[in-house]
């Protein structure tokens, strides 16, 4: 089931950004899909081998069918898994409250070196024949245009996209948070974006142009909650991804989520999870 309102996800300045300047930084493709979609995107960064499988529709399903069996329906991990054309790729879940709400999709890449059967001296590659069936013949060169990176590089890379992945989260409003006050909506989608920055009652009434008593209740009627309870739901979700997902130390997570002190954060998110931020490392191991 796809995720109400989650166009306005897919279509975030934040992911469009994001998306230039991880192609820039490691030379790989990302898109997001959502639960059961994936499709093989017209990008510069996306092998010209990988374009020429999805024009026939044998291929094509085998591509397709690869890479949904990387995404993971619980939304706990990222999986990373190799094409029959000896190609790595990886999905990366967006998750939020529990449910999935798409997938960070990346990779197309020879990892560590090339493969066998792709792009070898004196060896044909294989692709598809008119039939639609895989056979070898000359590619052209496309697989020798394709991406190469060391496991290392390769692992930093998808380690990248699981830390946007938080951030890609928190701009999700599911639809429900629009009211008839622009600049609430756009205060609750600045909190989104940088959930790590102090925000403040009155600083935000005042960027909003609103007494900070009118700005609390309005606050409260549309989002359910006050804006501390708000920040710290936030700020719990983002520290459990990075838990999960990273090995930075716990330290550096709790200020990177927006807590001011160590102690501040062990205590909100017991209150809020039921159990120490401890239990979420390596969740997804």
């Amino acid at each position: 089931m796809v995720p109400p309102g989650i166009g306005s996800l897919k279509n975030a300045p934040l992911l469009r950004d994001f998306s230039r300047a991880y192609g820039r930084a490691v030379g790989l493709p990302v898109q997001f899909h959502t639960p059961g979609e994936f499709a093989i995107a017209q990008d510069p960064l996306m092998p010209a081998f990988c374009q020429m499988m999805a024009l026939k529709r044998k291929t094509c399903e085998q591509c397709l069918a690869a890479h949904l069996a990387l995404q993971d329906s619980n939304g706990l991990r990222a999986l990373t898994g190799v094409c029959f054309a000896g190609l790595t790729s990886s999905a990366v879940p967006v998750r939020r409250g529990g449910a999935v709400l798409g997938y960070l999709h990346t990779g197309h890449a020879y990892v560590d070196r090339p493969s066998q059967a792709c792009g070898e001296p004196g060896r044909g590659c294989l692709l598809p024949g008119r039939s639609g069936g895989i056979r070898p013949r000359r590619c052209a060169g496309a697989c020798r245009m394709t991406r190469r990176l060391g496991a290392m590089e390769y692992e930093g890379a998808v380690g990248l996209l699981a830390v946007f992945a938080s951030q890609l989260a928190e701009v999700y409003t599911g639809g429900s948070e629009a009211t008839n006050y622009p600049a609430l909506d756009h205060s609750i989608r600045k909190i989104r974006e940088d959930v790590s920055r102090q925000w403040t009652l009155t600083s935000l009434a005042r960027q909003a142009g609103m007494h900070p008593a009118y700005f609390s209740e309005k606050f409260h009627a549309h989002t359910g909650r006050t804006l501390t309870a708000f920040l710290a739901g936030l700020r719990v979700d983002r520290a459990r991804h990075l838990l999960t997902y990273t090995a930075l130390p716990v330290s550096e997570i709790a200020f990177a989520s927006g807590f001011r002190s160590l102690s501040q954060f062990n205590r909100v998110y017991k209150k809020l999870t039921g159990h120490v931020p401890g239990a979420d490392r390596g969740e997804a191991a």
